[in-house]
């Protein structure tokens, strides 16, 4: 007597060649592996230094006398204190140039 043939026997060999390919898929790629991830040190920043900006003839409120033309032509005169935008400014003095030339 020979082996009697099963219910479901047509079943295994689908199921044999579905699970071979889970089985090949799972050895050539796994995908419970996360992907490597690549950490390089960050860029070194290199801050370099603003340049000196320097204008030598740049005037100021008292200039050298050596880069003036001649004698200074004006005078020195005193003004009250006053409110200016709503704030105080105390008296001072300012030099008003003479224009007349």
């Amino acid at each position: 007597m020979g082996t009697k043939p099963t219910r479901n026997g047509w079943a295994w060999g689908p199921a044999a060649f579905a699970g071979g390919l889970l089985l090949g898929a799972a050895i050539a790629h796994p995908w419970y592996a996360p992907a490597p991830v690549y950490v390089y040190p960050p860029p070194a920043y290199v801050y370099a230094p603003r340049p000196v900006y320097y204008a030598p003839n740049q005037v100021y409120a008292y200039p050298d006398p050596a880069y003036a033309p001649g004698p200074a032509r004006g005078q020195w005169v005193e003004v009250p204190g006053q409110w200016v935008t709503n704030v105080w400014v105390p008296p001072h003095k300012a030099w008003v140039p003479d224009i007349s030339r």
